[in-house]
């Protein structure tokens, strides 16, 4: 996923933000499930990069 968003200011300048994603996962058969993440993003000429990591486990309840 992305966007990109430009800005055009009075005084003739101007600018542009951009944000870009990708991430992935995968469910395991015993319950688990991981996922994978990346983000750049560029906003006033800074320049970021972010990486998240999710684990998940599920469990099962019965009543009687």
């Amino acid at each position: 996923a992305g966007t990109i968003r430009r800005l055009d200011f009075g005084d003739g300048g101007d600018q542009s933000d951009l944000l870009a994603q990708v991430s992935a996962g995968y469910a395991f058969d015993n319950g688990f499930d991981v996922s994978l993440g990346y983000a750049y993003a560029r906003a006033d000429d800074v320049e970021a990069h972010v990486v998240g990591l999710r684990l998940t486990k599920e469990f099962a309840f019965t009543t009687r």
